[in-house]
Order: C-alpha cells, then structure tokens, then sequence
C-alpha cells in the first residue's frame, strides 16, 4: 500500500512538475529600436512589440519585457534558458544561437553620412573600406562590417547606441553610419535633427528580415506553442491587420 501511495505522489509530481515547465514564463528582452520597439511614456510599444504581444497571448505564454542596450540584451538571451529576443535580424552568424519566429519585417541597412561630406559616394561594397565606419556593438551591422572588410580600431569603431555614432559622426571621427533607414530617421527625429543634414550614400537589402530569437536550451514545447501562435495569427490574417496600421511607414 505504502508502496502504491509512494508510486502515485511520484507520478502525480512528474506530472505538475510537467505542466510548470510547460507553462514558464518568458524573460523578453529588447533594444530601442523604432519603430519597431521602443519605450513611450513608460510602456513598450512599436510595430514589433505589437506583433510579439498579440503571439504571446495566442500561445497564452506569460513574459515580462525588459528594455536594454542591445549589446547586453543580445548577451543575455546567448547565456540563459527561457529568453527571447526582438527584433533580431537573422544573419548567418547568428543561424545556430538561436530557436526563430518570423519573419517579422523586411531589413535594409543603408549607409549615413553628413550632407557636407559630399566625397562620400560609395558604388560598390569593395569601395566602403576606404571610408571610416561606426557601428552598434553586437548589431548585424557589426558583422557586416567585418565581413565587407573593416578592422576595428583601425577604419572601424564600435559604440554602444545610435546615440553615441551620430555624435562621432559629427565630430568628424568616423565618415559613415551602417544603420534601418527607418530606426536612423526616427532617432533622428526624437534627437531634434534634420533628416536632410544625415542622407544615404549606400543601401543593401537583405532576404532575412527582422525575427524574434529565442534561446537555445529553452523549454521545446514553449517554443512549439510560440510558433504555433505565430502561424496562426498570420493565416487568420491579424498579423496583417497589425501591419495595415503602419502602412506608409514600414511597409510598402
């Protein structure tokens, strides 16, 4: 009997312990980074934000949001079971760190200069490392940089935000800024600069586009449920009704 009791609470704490797993909560992490995902007036909101709250709620997943420098929240989801990340562009180099959901969004990185460096004029990839790049640490475009040639600390330097290359772009310290037309015009916009004083001299696209990543070692059934959710929410068409509010803005 005492045997038969024993045998029962075990499986009845396999069982609890089972469905815990399945039900863990997510540690999201996230950039600023709009108009995909940014912070206003307290909350996070953005196109992607959007999209990654409407598949969370489908698979009835709980999360809390976290905003970081992307360099730390990349280190993160790298480091530890049960964290996603967004919005991610997955890149070669990233392929096997990562479980993916998505596409989200198309990617295109173009490169910014200052409207009086007018010698700026790039026509082919072979071209861009006579110039000095400044790049995000742990972004895409770092390894883009890289694999188009740069070498850091010599015609390439590495800063933590936006923030800080626009200001080593005026300075005169670096030529060009790798970097979402979309994500540039908007911090430039909030810094109070004139999007005509920053133009474009190159453009890439890219067939990868923008993804959540979530990461290795995390619970396989949450990670089902997620993309489940996300396919889902794209055949009842949500996803689009989602996209429809930023047409114009991100997609044409």
């Amino acid at each position: 009997m005492i045997k038969r009791l024993a045998c029962i609470y075990l499986f009845s704490f396999v069982i609890l312990m089972s469905m815990a797993a399945g039900a863990q909560d997510l540690h999201v992490v996230t950039e600023d980074y709009a108009p995909y995902n940014y912070s206003e007036n307290g909350e996070i909101v953005g196109f992607s934000t959007e999209v990654l709250r409407a598949i969370l709620k489908r698979a009835e997943v709980g999360y809390q949001i976290e905003m970081l420098p992307w360099a730390r929240a990349y280190r993160i989801a790298q480091g530890a079971k049960g964290v996603l990340i967004y919005s991610m562009a997955r890149t070669p180099e990233r392929e096997n760190q990562f479980h993916w959901v998505g596409p989200l969004a198309p990617r295109s990185v173009h490169l910014f200069r200052l409207a009086t460096r007018r010698d700026i004029a790039p026509k082919t990839d072979a071209e861009l490392t006579g110039y000095r790049m400044g790049v995000v640490r742990a972004d895409a475009t770092e390894a883009l940089a890289l694999g188009w040639g740069f070498v850091p600390d010599k015609n390439l330097m590495v800063a933590k935000d936006i923030a800080q290359l626009l200001r080593l772009l005026d300075a005169g310290r670096i030529d060009v800024v790798p970097a979402n037309p979309l994500m540039f015009q908007h911090d430039l916009k909030r810094d109070g600069r004139n999007a005509a004083d920053y133009p474009s001299c190159y453009s890439v696209n890219f067939d990868d586009g923008y993804y959540l990543g979530i990461s290795r070692g995390s619970n396989p059934r949450l990670i089902e449920r997620i993309r489940k959710a996300f396919d889902a929410l794209s055949k009842e068409g949500v996803l689009d009704q989602i996209r429809s509010r930023y047409e114009g803005l991100m997609f044409k």
